[in-house]
């Protein structure tokens, strides 16, 4: 599939109140570069036929995508045909672009550079945007009159020299953002609340930014400056600019052109303006609440046209699969309840007239043992070789599985045939570190407490030299005991079957320990067996006992990590033999002298399986979890979201990315450079060092304080430097933000003559400085 790294979207719709339209089109779409690495789409949102069929032509002529959005009986809704071109883009990343906007001839290739810099491509989260100078009428004018790409630098200076005749401004926040396609559909791209024109980039903005929590929050971040022409850290235009600074200080920005904005013309409705106007601030504050965002958009290329998911919408689970929904397909939710009869059987003709009227072509399960009816619909999709996938939680740090075949033991994905492959160097050396992580740096499924190392935890539990069998208990209502315990039946006979094991070990210098579940309140009585301290590291656990015993624990899986041998009563889906053995007795005679018997580890084989879970058969991805306690007594957790960085859905569909979250840039930064100042006084109000007033009168500088200007002073270095050593960082941090704003006459007074400086200033809040800074 044709895969450009970017795909840059054009929104129009041509409107006879703005007959210009047309004309600026062509003159873009005549711009683009042919490149492999872009792709640039034309979405025509509601063109009459005639306006249809020229600007399509106009695709034509330069290779490029026309697609038609059918919006004619609507407002001109610019976020709606935005999502609309990131549904059929092709490209790994997108970007807008409005027919307005203008480039030099390098900018394509200089913002594809910029992009590998910026390490969009690994970052999920990642986002910049490319600020726009905004050109006055006779800016625009004077723009045309210069053919070549000097203009752009030209009219940059002129706006750095406060030329207002030809520059309206510089805006650091525009459409133009470059972000992952997939993300942006996973968090359903622009709110339709918003119609026509206003606030809808911002909204969208603010839930990236929000989220990712990447840069810090103004103190009045619901203030709307209304403009981009200020200097203090305040308000949400204040947090948005700071996403256009990085390119801006690669020389990276567009020039806006100007045009009229006559209130017939359908993309100024004057009262979808108004509306957005009044709703801007409840969505904002809505969603800052509750971290919800619209639903997913699905990509033209999802492997699936319709997908059934039982259940209702903005649930934990969905919530869960949110990244994964766009690449799978349209989802119907249905409550499985209304397909099973009072006998908790499948009502059959029913439930296949809804998936033929749907035209559903696979069901997604999530814990399709979870309840007796979605039960029968699972064992009906198996028999009748309905296409599903069962989504749940894997056995290694942070995973997760997409399995057409199963789940877990029941699933044909773990035969060996799909994995017994010879592997090289290189993959071994893979394993080999990713194993070296599970043991040292990654966080199992449970919460552990801190290793403290096989040694001293021998010492604390006195085991006196003695083998150990390690027994890690499961939930015995989990799915996996319930339903695939095997010999073990379930877990109360699994328990009664230790105790007995551990009895007969004993006679040959074993002693078995147990580890309730960390979930369990309830641990059952042991007589022979013993618990260890709930606090215990299974980690550590496995690191000092000599075998491993259990029902189909996913601890199996460290134990094989481990090249620890390890004995399965129950179906698991990693026994193999060579890497574990199955028992399937409960005599504990015979099991013990199964473990005492043991059997060769076959390490390769190992090594191969766990190679096939990483590369073809988990996603990973990081859970935010809580805690809940139920009516028993008992701990649950709930999986609130997935912030994936692996996806694999069945081999089909593969989605990798570095990282998965950004850090949040410190107010020191560069970046925050502009506003440096206004965060440092607000830290020392904060700190009561500085008295905030809401009203800012002229202070004149004390008696005392003021220096005869019209004789020579002596030692002026020696009392510049006295005031440096007393007030420090603050007298250096104002020279240096000033610096830019001022002539280099007055940044010389400053510099030399602080005293002169601030009692002839006629600005009342550089006077206030000066008294702070002087006193």
């Amino acid at each position: 599939m044709y895969s450009p790294l970017l795909t840059v979207i054009v929104p129009f719709r041509n409107d006879p109140a703005l007959p210009y339209l047309m004309l600026r089109l062509e003159e873009l779409i005549s711009s683009f570069p042919k490149k492999k690495e872009l792709e640039f789409i034309l979405v025509d949102s509601g063109s009459n036929i005639d306006s249809q069929l020229i600007a399509s032509n106009i695709c034509k002529k330069y290779n490029i995508t026309y697609l038609y959005h059918d919006s004619s009986n609507k407002i001109f809704s610019i976020g709606e045909v935005r999502d609309f071109g990131v549904v059929h883009a092709n490209g790994q990343k997108i970007t807008f672009m409005d027919v307005d906007f203008r480039v030099p001839s390098n900018f394509w290739d200089r913002l594809l550079n910029f992009m590998i810099q910026f390490e969009v491509n690994d970052k999920k989260k990642s986002i910049f945007v490319v600020p726009a100078l905004y050109l006055t009428q006779l800016g625009t004018e004077k723009f045309y009159e210069i053919s070549n790409d000097d203009k752009y630098n030209q009219f940059l200076l002129k706006w750095l020299y406060g030329d207002e005749t030809l520059v309206e401004t510089m805006a650091f926040c525009t459409p133009m953002s470059i972000i992952d396609k997939y993300y942006y559909l996973s968090i359903g791209g622009h709110n339709s609340e918003f119609r026509g024109h206003g606030f809808e980039d911002f909204e969208l903005y603010h839930r990236i930014l929000i989220e990712n929590n990447e840069f810090p929050k103004p103190d009045d971040y619901y203030l709307d400056r209304k403009s981009w022409n200020f200097n203090t850290y305040s308000g949400f235009r204040a947090k948005f600019s700071l996403l256009g600074r990085a390119a801006y200080a690669a020389n990276l920005f567009i020039v806006h052109l100007w045009h009229p904005r006559p209130e017939q013309a359908s993309f100024y409705n004057p009262d979808a303006m108004k509306k957005n106007r009044s709703i801007w601030q409840s969505i904002f504050k809505e969603f800052e609440n509750t971290l919800e965002h619209p639903e997913p958009l699905i990509s033209k290329n999802s492997l699936y046209k319709k997908i059934l998911i039982l259940g209702r919408p903005k649930t934990n689970i969905v919530r869960c699969m949110r990244d994964v929904i766009p690449m799978l397909g349209t989802p119907l939710y249905i409550n499985e309840f209304d397909f099973i009869d009072e006998d908790d059987g499948l009502y059959d003709k029913e439930f296949r007239q809804m998936l033929e009227h749907n035209d559903i072509d696979l069901i997604l399960f999530n814990a399709p043992y979870g309840n007796k009816a979605r039960q029968n619909i699972y064992e009906w999709s198996r028999k009748e070789n309905f296409p599903y996938l069962v989504f749940e939680r894997g056995a290694l740090p942070d995973s997760w599985f997409f399995d057409s075949k199963g789940f877990n033991a029941d699933s044909l994905t773990y035969n060996e045939e799909y994995w017994n492959i010879e592997l090289d160097e290189l993959k071994i050396e893979s394993v080999k570190n990713y194993i070296y992580k599970c043991f040292n740096e990654k966080t199992p499924l449970e919460h552990q407490d801190s290793r403290i190392g096989s040694r001293s935890l021998s010492d604390k539990l006195r085991i006196g030299g003695k083998k150990v069998l390690f027994i890690p208990f499961q939930r015995p209502s989990d799915s996996v005991v319930k339903y695939m315990s095997g010999t073990a039946v379930n877990f109360e006979n699994f328990v009664q079957v230790i105790d007995k094991v551990a009895q007969e070990m004993e006679k040959y210098g074993w002693i078995v320990l147990c580890k309730k579940h960390p979930l369990e309140t309830v641990q059952p009585e042991l007589v022979h067996a013993q618990y260890v301290p709930n606090e215990t590291n299974f980690l550590d656990l496995i690191e000092l006992c000599d075998a491993v015993f259990l029902i189909n624990s996913g601890v199996g899986i460290y134990a094989m990590m481990a090249e620890k041998p390890c004995y399965i009563l129950g179906n698991a889906f990693y026994q193999f033999d060579g890497i574990n053995q199955s028992i399937d007795t409960c005599d504990p005679i015979v099991i013990s002298n199964t473990i005492l018997e043991g059997y060769k580890f076959d390490i390769t084989k190992m090594y191969k399986f766990i190679y096939y879970l990483l590369n073809h058969v988990y996603s990973f991805g990081t859970p935010t979890i809580v805690r809940k306690i139920e009516e028993d007594g008992s701990l649950r957790t709930l999986t609130r979201y997935v912030d994936f960085y692996h996806i694999n859905i069945d081999n089909k569909f593969v989605l990798n990315y570095k990282y998965n979250n950004l850090k949040q840039v410190p107010t020191y930064a560069p970046l925050l450079e502009k506003y440096k100042l206004d965060i440092f006084q607000k830290k020392q109000v904060k700190k009561g060092k500085i008295t905030e007033t809401k009203k800012v009168e002229s202070p004149k500088l004390t008696t005392k304080s003021k220096v005869n200007t019209n004789t020579e002073r002596k030692g002026i270095s020696a009392q510049i430097e006295k005031y440096e050593r007393k007030t420090g960082f603050a007298y250096k941090l104002f020279l240096f933000t000033v610096r830019p704003f001022i002539s280099n006459k007055k940044y010389d007074k400053l510099k030399n003559k602080p005293y002169d400086f601030f009692n002839d200033t006629k600005l009342p809040v550089i006077k206030k400085i000066g008294e702070i800074i002087l006193k």
